[in-house]
């Protein structure tokens, strides 16, 4: 059941795609929220087999969501250039459909008019993570760079974000101080034990992903 409902609304975004009748960037919102299920579900923890998919199947609808949320993104940023948001879920839709030598590229192409300094300092972020699961380097020095132009000012609604703390991560790769300074500053929220895990690439991965202002979004 769960398929087919994932396979009908591939579907229908390839076949309601016109750009001049639909909200694409709602669309595209509603398949990032059945995207994201598929990660916590799945992604995060490597899918073998369970009682509602085999592997195969997993991939083939894994693959049908990333196509659809393809053209749904495309679309919203046709349709609203101004969207500064949407530049961010499009290096996510990349990242989601394992294009992550294109999330670089895409950054160049990035209006500075329309995106703010908080913005553009997310998708730098974003961009630099992308370049670290893609070579298996660490950009330290991108990192410090990247922590010297940070300013909680830079957008004072989010300034709970827990920026400095995850470059620092980034820079020095000390998880167990990670672990303090999270801990400490989001003493109530029962996600931020670490949960996921102990490996610096799961980490990365679960920061990218998570849509509660935490680092991104």
């Amino acid at each position: 059941m769960f398929k087919k409902i994932f396979f009908i609304s591939f579907l229908f975004s390839i076949i309601s795609c016109k750009k001049d009748t639909i909200n694409c960037d709602e669309k595209f919102g509603n398949l990032y929220i059945k995207r994201y299920s598929l990660w916590v579900a799945f992604d995060r923890i490597g899918v073998t087999s369970n009682d509602n998919f085999s592997r195969e199947q997993y991939t083939k609808l894994r693959k049908q969501v990333n196509d659809s949320m393809s053209i749904m993104i495309d679309c919203a940023l046709e349709q609203n250039k101004n969207s500064e948001i949407l530049y961010l879920y499009k290096m996510k839709q990349l990242f989601l459909a394992d294009k992550l030598n294109e999330v670089e590229p895409f950054l160049k192409t990035v209006d500075r008019k329309i995106v703010k300094d908080d913005i553009y300092f997310q998708l730098s972020l974003y961009s630099l993570l992308c370049k670290e699961l893609l070579t298996g380097h660490k950009p330290v020095e991108e990192y410090k760079n990247l922590l010297k132009s940070y300013s909680p000012k830079l957008n004072p609604v989010y300034n709970e974000r827990a920026h400095e703390e995850f470059l620092n991560y980034l820079i020095d790769d000390n998880l167990e101080e990670f672990e303090k300074k999270m801990l400490k500053r989001y003493p109530i929220s029962s996600d931020m034990s670490m949960e996921y895990g102990d490996n610096r690439l799961s980490i990365i991965k679960e920061m990218m992903m998570r849509g509660d202002n935490l680092i991104f979004d």
